[in-house]
């Protein structure tokens, strides 16, 4: 009925069709603050996140390939300040107007090239990643686009890994623990000076360790077993 009336006010239905579909709210720019925004909703320290957010988020933010499932650590604020602040930087004002439905491969690709040609070649690989993101929220929530951003992958000048130091001689690997155990700080940071010689965590891992976790390691170093006699 619809289209009868649109046929007869001379509305071409198919053109019709894509101006709905290319509406302000599916510009690359738009859908882009939206996923920040979920992100920031459902990332609130010690609240979890909205059913409507906490679904589509995770649809969104999955990897492409299958990887061992694992507890996914809640994204920081800092985190997602920084990819706005690189999106707002180095996309938007090129792509942000674009109709995530019109975004190509050599759209998004003369973008990367762009931050290539400063040498900042591992930040390209970093929005290539945050745009890939947002395009997956795209297509989460409805929108009509491909994830462009990921025909991209190999596309990029590759990033040389970077070995992180390491101690490796005893001598120097004593005289850092004789340092830690000096340590003259906070009394907190004195006991994780303390503790963190005898099962060396990342970071990450001693700060989101448990109260249970502490119960076991004293248990173990102290000779005993959790549950055991």
């Amino acid at each position: 009925m619809r289209l009868r009336k649109d046929l007869r006010r001379g509305i071409d239905p198919a053109v019709k069709r894509r101006a709905e579909e290319q509406s302000p709210a599916n510009t690359f720019k738009a859908v882009a603050l939206e996923l920040l925004a979920i992100l920031r909703k459902s990332s609130l320290v010690g609240v979890n996140p909205p059913p409507e957010a906490a679904e589509v988020v995770e649809r969104t933010i999955q990897p492409h390939r299958k990887r061992k499932a694992r507890r996914r650590e809640p994204i920081s604020a800092e985190t997602i300040n920084t990819m706005q602040r690189r999106l707002e930087t180095h996309v938007f004002p090129y792509t942000g107007g674009t109709d995530v439905s019109a975004l190509t491969g050599p759209d998004l690709l003369s973008v990367l090239r762009r931050i290539e040609s400063r040498g900042t070649f591992e930040l390209a690989h970093r929005v290539r990643s945050i745009c890939s993101r947002v395009l997956r929220y795209a297509r989460a929530t409805g929108r009509k686009c491909e994830d462009v951003a990921a025909d991209l992958i190999g596309l990029l000048i590759p990033v040389e890994p970077e070995h992180m130091a390491a101690i490796v001689e005893p001598i120097q690997i004593g005289q850092l623990l004789r340092a830690m155990s000096g340590y003259a700080g906070e009394p907190l940071t004195r006991l994780a000076m303390n503790l963190v010689p005898y099962i060396f965590p990342r970071p990450i891992e001693f700060r989101t360790m448990e109260w249970s976790h502490i119960t076991s390691m004293v248990q173990l170093l102290s000779g005993g077993f959790p549950g055991g006699g």
